[in-house]
Protein backbone atom coordinates (compact mmCIF):
# COMPACT_ATOMS: atom_id res chain seq x y z
CA UNK A 1 0.00 0.00 0.00
CA UNK A 2 3.27 2.31 0.83
CA UNK A 3 4.81 1.70 -2.40
CA UNK A 4 1.57 2.54 -4.37
CA UNK A 5 0.76 5.96 -2.73
CA UNK A 6 4.02 6.83 -2.97
CA UNK A 7 4.44 6.09 -6.43
CA UNK A 8 0.82 7.85 -7.17
CA UNK A 9 2.38 10.91 -5.65
CA UNK A 10 5.23 10.93 -7.77
CA UNK A 11 3.61 11.04 -10.78
CA UNK A 12 0.35 12.82 -9.66
CA UNK A 13 2.28 15.23 -8.77
CA UNK A 14 4.46 15.74 -11.88
CA UNK A 15 1.77 14.86 -14.75
CA UNK A 16 -0.81 17.70 -13.04
CA UNK A 17 1.20 19.83 -15.07
CA UNK A 18 -0.57 18.89 -18.14
CA UNK A 19 -3.64 19.40 -16.50
CA UNK A 20 -2.50 22.75 -15.02
CA UNK A 21 -0.89 23.99 -18.12
CA UNK A 22 -2.73 23.39 -21.21
CA UNK A 23 -5.32 25.54 -21.58
CA UNK A 24 -1.78 27.84 -21.78
CA UNK A 25 -0.34 25.85 -24.03
CA UNK A 26 -3.90 26.13 -26.51
CA UNK A 27 -4.12 30.23 -25.81
CA UNK A 28 -0.86 31.26 -25.70
CA UNK A 29 1.67 28.93 -27.27
CA UNK A 30 -0.46 27.70 -29.96
CA UNK A 31 -2.96 30.93 -30.88
CA UNK A 32 -5.90 28.65 -30.71
CA UNK A 33 -9.18 29.07 -28.64
CA UNK A 34 -11.86 26.96 -26.80
CA UNK A 35 -12.70 25.12 -29.56
CA UNK A 36 -9.06 23.38 -29.62
CA UNK A 37 -8.86 22.94 -25.80
CA UNK A 38 -12.15 20.48 -26.44
CA UNK A 39 -10.20 19.05 -28.87
CA UNK A 40 -7.04 18.11 -27.18
CA UNK A 41 -9.34 16.72 -24.23
CA UNK A 42 -10.94 14.86 -26.18
CA UNK A 43 -7.54 13.41 -27.63
CA UNK A 44 -6.16 12.96 -24.11
CA UNK A 45 -9.56 10.72 -23.95
CA UNK A 46 -8.92 8.63 -27.13
CA UNK A 47 -5.53 8.00 -25.68
CA UNK A 48 -6.93 6.56 -22.73
CA UNK A 49 -9.43 4.63 -24.47
CA UNK A 50 -6.74 3.38 -26.02
CA UNK A 51 -4.53 2.59 -23.48
CA UNK A 52 -7.57 0.53 -21.83
CA UNK A 53 -7.85 -1.48 -24.68
CA UNK A 54 -4.10 -3.04 -25.34
CA UNK A 55 -3.39 -2.57 -21.07
CA UNK A 56 -4.86 -5.95 -20.45
CA UNK A 57 -2.45 -7.62 -23.28
CA UNK A 58 0.55 -6.05 -21.87
CA UNK A 59 -0.22 -6.37 -18.09
CA UNK A 60 0.58 -10.20 -19.08
CA UNK A 61 4.11 -9.48 -20.23
CA UNK A 62 5.39 -6.57 -17.80
CA UNK A 63 5.02 -6.47 -13.88
CA UNK A 64 2.81 -3.59 -12.22
CA UNK A 65 5.82 -1.44 -11.49
CA UNK A 66 7.59 -1.72 -14.84
CA UNK A 67 4.43 -0.55 -16.50
CA UNK A 68 3.90 2.06 -14.01
CA UNK A 69 7.43 2.93 -14.65
CA UNK A 70 6.78 2.78 -18.55
CA UNK A 71 3.66 4.77 -18.57
CA UNK A 72 5.48 7.34 -15.96
CA UNK A 73 8.30 7.98 -18.46
CA UNK A 74 5.75 8.09 -21.46
CA UNK A 75 4.24 10.78 -19.94
CA UNK A 76 7.02 12.83 -19.02
CA UNK A 77 8.09 12.70 -22.59
CA UNK A 78 4.71 13.68 -24.13
CA UNK A 79 4.76 16.64 -21.57
CA UNK A 80 8.13 17.78 -22.78
CA UNK A 81 6.52 17.20 -26.35
CA UNK A 82 4.12 19.61 -25.31
CA UNK A 83 6.51 21.93 -24.22
CA UNK A 84 7.79 22.14 -27.54
CA UNK A 85 4.95 22.06 -29.91
CA UNK A 86 4.35 25.34 -32.04
CA UNK A 87 1.71 23.32 -33.86
CA UNK A 88 -1.08 21.88 -33.28
CA UNK A 89 -0.58 18.22 -34.81
CA UNK A 90 2.36 17.46 -32.18
CA UNK A 91 0.53 18.96 -29.32
CA UNK A 92 -2.40 16.85 -30.10
CA UNK A 93 -0.12 13.51 -30.02
CA UNK A 94 1.51 14.72 -27.24
CA UNK A 95 -1.55 14.97 -25.02
CA UNK A 96 -2.90 11.31 -27.05
CA UNK A 97 0.09 9.77 -25.64
CA UNK A 98 -0.29 11.36 -22.33
CA UNK A 99 -3.90 10.35 -22.00
CA UNK A 100 -2.80 6.45 -22.90
CA UNK A 101 -0.29 7.13 -19.71
CA UNK A 102 -2.02 8.49 -17.32
CA UNK A 103 -4.64 6.01 -17.79
CA UNK A 104 -2.08 3.18 -17.32
CA UNK A 105 -0.36 4.50 -14.35
CA UNK A 106 -3.63 5.81 -12.98
CA UNK A 107 -5.32 2.54 -13.03
CA UNK A 108 -2.42 0.19 -11.96
CA UNK A 109 -1.93 2.00 -9.18
CA UNK A 110 -5.32 2.76 -7.93
CA UNK A 111 -5.90 -0.94 -8.65
CA UNK A 112 -2.39 -2.03 -6.75
CA UNK A 113 -3.63 0.39 -3.61
CA UNK A 114 -6.71 -1.45 -3.43
CA UNK A 115 -5.45 -4.81 -4.01
CA UNK A 116 -2.62 -4.87 -0.73
CA UNK A 117 -4.83 -3.20 1.42
CA UNK A 118 -6.78 -6.21 3.84
CA UNK A 119 -10.39 -6.30 3.37
CA UNK A 120 -11.45 -5.25 7.21
CA UNK A 121 -9.46 -1.74 5.97
CA UNK A 122 -9.84 -1.04 2.47
CA UNK A 123 -12.49 1.23 1.75
CA UNK A 124 -10.21 3.48 4.53
CA UNK A 125 -6.95 2.34 3.10
CA UNK A 126 -8.41 3.50 -0.57
CA UNK A 127 -9.60 6.93 1.34
CA UNK A 128 -5.95 7.45 2.09
CA UNK A 129 -4.74 6.60 -1.61
CA UNK A 130 -7.34 9.18 -2.78
CA UNK A 131 -6.48 11.70 -0.26
CA UNK A 132 -2.77 11.57 -1.79
CA UNK A 133 -3.74 11.09 -5.00
CA UNK A 134 -5.62 14.35 -5.15
CA UNK A 135 -3.47 15.91 -2.38
CA UNK A 136 -0.63 15.37 -5.17
CA UNK A 137 -3.21 16.85 -7.50
CA UNK A 138 -3.62 19.79 -6.43
CA UNK A 139 -0.39 20.39 -4.86
CA UNK A 140 1.93 19.93 -8.25
CA UNK A 141 -0.89 22.28 -10.48
CA UNK A 142 -0.59 24.90 -7.90
CA UNK A 143 3.51 24.34 -8.22
CA UNK A 144 3.47 23.96 -12.09
CA UNK A 145 1.22 26.72 -13.04
CA UNK A 146 3.53 29.27 -10.56
CA UNK A 147 6.64 28.43 -12.64
CA UNK A 148 4.65 28.56 -15.76
CA UNK A 149 4.00 32.14 -14.38
CA UNK A 150 7.58 32.51 -13.55
CA UNK A 151 9.81 31.01 -16.14
CA UNK A 152 7.14 30.45 -19.19
CA UNK A 153 4.81 27.56 -20.02
CA UNK A 154 7.52 25.30 -22.13
CA UNK A 155 10.07 25.88 -19.91
CA UNK A 156 7.74 24.53 -17.17
CA UNK A 157 6.75 22.14 -18.94
CA UNK A 158 10.18 20.70 -19.46
CA UNK A 159 10.92 21.24 -16.26
CA UNK A 160 8.72 19.18 -14.95
CA UNK A 161 9.15 16.21 -17.43
CA UNK A 162 12.48 16.54 -16.65
CA UNK A 163 11.91 16.18 -12.71
CA UNK A 164 9.07 13.78 -13.34
CA UNK A 165 11.31 11.43 -14.95
CA UNK A 166 14.05 11.34 -12.28
CA UNK A 167 11.21 10.79 -9.33
CA UNK A 168 10.17 8.07 -11.06
CA UNK A 169 13.42 6.38 -11.29
CA UNK A 170 13.99 7.27 -7.65
CA UNK A 171 10.43 5.80 -6.39
CA UNK A 172 11.40 2.73 -8.63
CA UNK A 173 12.82 0.91 -5.67
CA UNK A 174 9.32 0.86 -3.92
CA UNK A 175 7.72 -2.62 -5.54
CA UNK A 176 4.07 -2.86 -6.27
CA UNK A 177 2.71 -6.10 -5.76
CA UNK A 178 2.12 -8.06 -8.77
CA UNK A 179 -1.56 -8.77 -8.74
CA UNK A 180 -2.79 -9.07 -12.43
CA UNK A 181 -1.53 -12.91 -12.44
CA UNK A 182 -4.06 -13.52 -9.05
CA UNK A 183 -6.80 -11.68 -10.77
CA UNK A 184 -6.19 -13.86 -14.00
CA UNK A 185 -7.18 -17.41 -12.51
Amino acid sequence: MRAAILRACAFFFFASAVWALMPLVIREGLGLGPAAFGAMLGMAGFGAVAAGTILPMVRDRLSQGRLVFLASLLAYAAMALLGFSRHWAPAALAVLIFGAAWLAAGSILGAAAQMTAPPWVRARALGVYHLAFFGALTVGSLLWGWMGTRVGVPTALVICATSGAMAAVAVRPWRLVNFAQDLAH
